[in-house]
């Protein structure tokens, strides 16, 4: 998410930054926020950090019509009452997936299997995700 401040403070810190950094005076600069997660603090239940790699099993139940074939993933977390993983996807427009693997040793060929849901960032798989499944877990 961008965002542009007018605020004089705001202004006063570019124009430092700018001079400090020999950066064009007249190009606004633009604050990135970015989220990511804290492997360091637990995660509610029943989700946890996880240092097995799913990868090869999830690349094995997928088909070319799947949403997440031949994306580049990485295994963060499991979800511990379930097949739920999640997966932080590099090279894609969304950065979270929690794939339920099916564990079937096979490829879905119509690309519905395994289920996926998609996350623009970690603000909202947390909100949206780890958050509610806690809810209804307790």
């Amino acid at each position: 998410m961008k965002h542009h401040y007018p605020n004089v403070v705001y202004e006063i810190f570019c124009r430092a930054f700018r001079k400090k950094n020999n950066l064009d005076l007249n190009t606004p600069l633009t604050l990135e926020t970015t989220s990511e997660p804290n492997q360091t603090k637990e995660l509610p239940e029943p989700w946890y950090w996880t240092e097995q790699d799913l990868n090869e099993q999830l690349a094995s139940e997928l088909s070319f019509r799947h949403i997440l074939y031949e994306k580049k993933v990485q295994t963060l977390a499991r979800r511990g009452d379930n097949d739920d993983v999640l997966f932080r996807v590099f090279n894609s427009e969304f950065k979270y997936a929690v794939v339920h693997l099916s564990w079937s040793g096979s490829i879905n060929k119509e690309g519905h299997w395994p289920t996926v849901q998609i996350y623009k960032d970690w603000d909202d798989l947390y909100e949206n995700r780890i958050k509610t499944d806690n809810e209804f877990y307790q």
